[in-house]
Parts: C-alpha cells; structure tokens; sequence
C-alpha cells in the first residue's frame, strides 16, 4: 500500500467552535453556468454527450464521451454529488458549469465523465453504479475501471462509498477541498448542524464499517479555504488514514482557496489539476 503526504501541513483542533461555512454552495444564474474548471484542453469541446435513464422511476445520467471513443470499454469518473437537486439555492449539479466542464475535461482525457440528477444523493449514487454495472457493454464502459470525484460537502457521500463493499466499489478516489467526517465524531453536532442548514446529505458511520485498504485516495486541501471545520476534517481524516494505514496522498495547495479549481487561474492550479487525470490514469487506466 502507499501512503505518501505532499506539502501538508497538519493542524490538529480539539476545540468545539461555532460554524461559518460556505461549503460550495453555488448561486443561480448566469455565473452558475460561466464557472468553468480552469485548465484548458483542445480537445474539449469535441467530446460527446449522451443522456441515459437509471433505475426505477428513472434518473437522468448524462455520459461524456472522449471524441476518439471506440467499442473498447472506457473507464469511468463519476462525478459525485451530495446535495438534492431541489436544495436551494444550489441549481441541479448535473447542469452546473463546473461539473459540466470537469466532465468535459476528463473525457478529453480518455475517460467516461458522469453526472446525474438526484434527489436522494445516497440512494441515487448506488441507483448510477448500478446501472453503470449492469449496462457496460452498452455503453462502452469498464465496471471494473471507476473513479469517484467530488468536492466540498458533496464528499461524505463519496466517502460512504469508499467504505462499501457490496455492489459496485470504486478503482479512485478524489476529494477536492472536501468536508471528510471520521468515525471517531471529530466535528460531529458541528458537521450535522451545516447538514440540516444547508441540506447536503451526511451518511452516518455503522459500527465495524471501515475503508476500503486498498482504494487509491487523492485528497486535495486548499490552504486559504475560509471553511475552518473543512480544513479541519481533511486534517484530522489524514490522520486518521494514516493511523489505518489507507492509501491516501494529500496535496495541500496553500494559496489555493476553496473550489480554487473554477475561482484561482493559476499555475498551482493547474499542476493540481494535471496531478489529478495522471492519479486517475494511472489507476484506472485511458
């Protein structure tokens, strides 16, 4: 197993505080659709999109093709998502410029991006694998070869899954600047109290429920994230992965604030952007 740090710098709280987040929630609008991830790729805008329905009563998925896709099947990037669709003042994230760009990014890549509506993010994540399982050979994808990407509160559902082991269990995993919740309840009224307030969904730990050893995680830490309890949960689960032994590497960019990815053109941002299609390559293959 590898378990490596990059540049983080450990900051342990063991002092209850009041909590001031933002926890990516995105504004209607205009500027919605105009946030873009911030790395350009020429191939980009000749990716293909194809929309899907899942389950019963049926969710609309919505797959980006790389523009050179051929029969063989691809791997895959779920882009996973934490709050309904009907949670204001959020827009449904499927249709978000940022999740709509990263999708096109990582397909350019060589990969299967994939976004979905949900109004049970839990439920609707199993419902999306699921279906990804079970139509493969229809739509040209490797069940075998997926990779899960979130940011923000959308990341304790992603992490949920990090520790399931029926169904479909991921070849990745990437978090970005996210709020990462321990068993041991580090933050917990704190954490549950943003959950009621802003309306993202918060999968509770079960008694004996542990991380998948073997499951690749890239976390991504944004040093001048305002969100304190963020930044606080992402040091503390370090330091618990690194207790159990997990393989995790952890990237702190320390100018970067959070969705740094859409907010901060820069040359950092974009290295850690670069640094996160080679962590999928190079577990999930494309």
């Amino acid at each position: 197993m590898r378990v490596s740090l990059v540049g983080v710098r450990m900051s342990l709280y063991h002092v209850s505080r009041g909590v001031t987040l933002t926890l990516c929630l995105l504004s209607p609008g205009s500027w919605v659709q105009a946030q873009q991830v911030l790395y350009d790729h020429p191939d980009a805008a000749r990716v293909t999109v194809r929309s899907e329905v899942a389950g019963d009563p049926g969710l609309t998925v919505d797959l980006y093709y790389p523009p050179m896709a051929g029969d063989e099947p691809n791997p895959v990037v779920v882009f996973v998502l934490g709050y309904p669709d009907d949670a204001p003042p959020i827009p449904p994230m499927k249709d978000h410029g940022q999740y709509t760009s990263w999708a096109r990014l990582v397909a350019a890549e060589g990969f299967v991006g994939v976004l979905y509506e949900t109004s049970d993010p839990q439920a609707d994540l199993a419902t999306v694998l699921t279906f990804l399982s079970e139509k493969a050979a229809s739509l040209r994808i490797d069940p075998g070869r997926i990779g899960l990407w979130s940011c923000s509160a959308n990341t304790p559902v992603a992490l949920k899954r990090a520790r399931t082991r029926v169904g479909v269990t991921p070849a990745a995993f990437v978090a970005y600047y996210g709020l990462m919740p321990t068993p041991d309840g580090y933050q917990a009224a704190a954490i549950d109290s943003s959950s009621t307030r802003f309306g993202f969904s918060l999968p509770g730990y079960r008694d004996g429920e542990s991380y998948l050893a073997d499951l690749p995680m890239l976390l991504v830490r944004a040093g001048r994230d305002r969100d304190s309890e963020i930044l606080n949960s992402i040091d503390h689960f370090t330091a618990f992965a690194f207790q159990e032994n997990l393989a995790v590497t952890v990237l702190n960019y320390p100018e970067g604030q959070h969705a740094f990815d859409v907010e901060d053109d820069t040359k950092e941002t974009h290295a850690i952007i670069k640094q996160t299609l080679d962590f999928f390559r190079a577990h999930l293959g494309g």
